[in-house]
């Protein structure tokens, strides 16, 4: 089973909630949740609109969000990583928060 979780870290108050969380059976399906979970926050910050962005720092995280959820070689290595047993992450920075998407393997690691 690989513990999996969207975070955000609100730093004005310095406080963090767990926003979303999921358990996934494979490595794999982990990745797939982290991807979705990518994908929301991107269009919560920035929805795809003809409108400029709400702001340049909001737009470089969503687009940071979004490219890390279109990148498959990366995905590639973050599940070889989580079925050698090892925790994924990745943090997006908010102009007044930290967006992080963690997966961590519980026991030993599967095949991807």
């Amino acid at each position: 089973m690989i513990i999996c979780q969207a975070r955000v870290y609100v730093g004005a108050l310095d406080r963090s909630w767990v926003i979303a969380a999921h358990e996934a059976a494979t490595p794999r399906a982990a990745l797939r949740w982290l991807r979705g979970q990518a994908g929301r926050a991107a269009d919560q910050l920035d929805p795809r609109t003809d409108r400029a962005p709400w702001g340049l720092r909001q737009w470089r995280t969503a687009e940071t969000l979004r490219r890390w959820r279109d990148d498959m070689a990366t995905h590639e290595d973050a599940i070889t990583e989580l079925a050698l047993g090892r925790p994924v992450s990745v943090n997006a920075t908010e102009p007044t928060a930290l967006i992080t998407l963690t997966a961590v393997p519980q026991g030993t690691g599967e095949a991807p």
